[in-house]
C-alpha cells in the first residue's frame, strides 16, 4: 500500500510500475495458502504485519488442495507502519518473499539452450522491497481523510537467476484535495526504473534496462464521477525499441 502511487490503475497512476513492485511478480496471483495478520496499533493505519505461506502454483481454475505442496512453498512477510513525522502522515513498508520451487533458470546460455532444446531449472527465488509515502503539506490529519501533497518511493531487489528484473526504484509526488473548492481531486507525478539481471538469457535477447515518467490530475466532475488525463514518457528495454509518449484518459464512476 502507498497512499500516492498503488492500486490496479483505476484511481492513481495508470502505469504497474507506480502501483506495484515488479520484483514481487514471483509470487502468483491466485494461490492456495494461509497466514496471520497482526495490528498491533490502535488503528489497522497505525501498523500492520502479515505473515503467510502458499503454494507457489497459482491455479485460479482449481481449488489447489491436489497439487498443494508438491512444487514447494512461498513465504512472504511484510510490515506497515505509519510514521507521524513532524506531525504529518506517513508510512514505512518492508516486505520480502521467498520460494524453493523450481524455476527456470536465466543464468545459462541461450545458444545451449536452442541446441537441447531444455531449460535448465534453478532451486528457489527471492524478493526484497520497501516503498514509504509522506506528506509534506496537509490541510487534515484525520486518518483516512487526509488532504494535501506528499512524496512516495519504492525499491526492491530480486535473485538474478530466476527474475529478469534484478532491481527496481521509482519515486516522485503526489496528492488530492489541494484546491479547497475541490477537495476530491487528486494527482501524481513519477519516475521510475528497472535494471535488467545481468543473467545470460536477457543478455542473449537483447533485453536492456527501462525507465519512465508520468503524470495524472484525477478532475471530479462530481464525488462519483471522475475524468483523468494521463501522459507517459516510456524508454523501454526491448531491442530496437523507440522512446514512446503514450497518451490517455480514464473515466471512473462510482455507483
Amino acid at each position: 500500500m502507498n497512499d500516492f502511487a498503488h492500486g490496479k490503475g483505476d484511481s492513481q497512476f495508470l502505469n504497474l510500475a507506480f502501483n506495484f513492485n515488479p520484483v514481487a511478480l514471483i509470487t502468483p496471483y491466485s494461490t492456495l495458502g494461509a497466514g496471520i495478520i497482526i495490528l498491533p496499533g490502535k488503528t489497522p493505519d497505525d501498523a500492520v504485519i502479515s505473515l503467510g505461506a502458499f503454494d507457489p502454483n497459482g491455479q485460479p481454475g482449481t481449488a489447489g488442495f491436489n497439487t498443494l505442496g508438491q512444487d514447494g512453498t512461498l513465504f512472504a512477510g511484510e510490515a506497515r507502519v505509519r510514521t507521524d513525522f513532524f506531525g504529518l502522515t506517513g508510512h514505512q513498508l518492508l516486505g520480502g518473499i521467498y520460494s524453493d520451487k523450481l524455476y527456470t533458470s536465466l543464468n545459462q546460455n541461450f545458444r545451449l539452450i536452442v541446441q537441447t532444446r531444455q531449460l535448465q531449472p534453478t532451486s528457489g527465488s527471492w524478493c526484497v522491497y520497501y516503498n514509504f509515502d509522506q506528506y509534506v503539506y496537509q490541510t487534515s490529519s484525520q486518518t483516512g481523510k487526509d488532504q494535501g501533497w506528499g512524496v512516495f518511493g519504492r525499491f526492491g531487489a530480486a535473485d538474478s537467476h530466476s527474475n529478469p528484473i534484478q532491481y527496481f526504484w521509482s519515486i516522485g509526488i503526489g496528492g488530492k484535495g489541494m484546491i479547497q473548492s475541490r477537495p476530491h481531486d487528486g494527482f501524481g507525478i513519477g519516475y521510475y526504473n528497472s535494471t535488467i539481471s545481468n543473467a545470460n538469457v536477457p543478455s542473449f535477447l537483447g533485453l536492456g534496462n527501462e525507465w519512465g515518467l508520468e503524470a495524472f490530475y484525477n478532475v471530479a466532475i462530481t464525488p462519483w464521477c471522475q475524468l483523468t488525463p494521463d501522459v507517459q514518457y516510456i524508454d523501454g528495454g526491448r531491442p530496437n525499441s523507440n522512446p514512446a509518449w503514450v497518451m490517455g484518459a480514464r473515466l471512473k464512476i462510482v455507483f
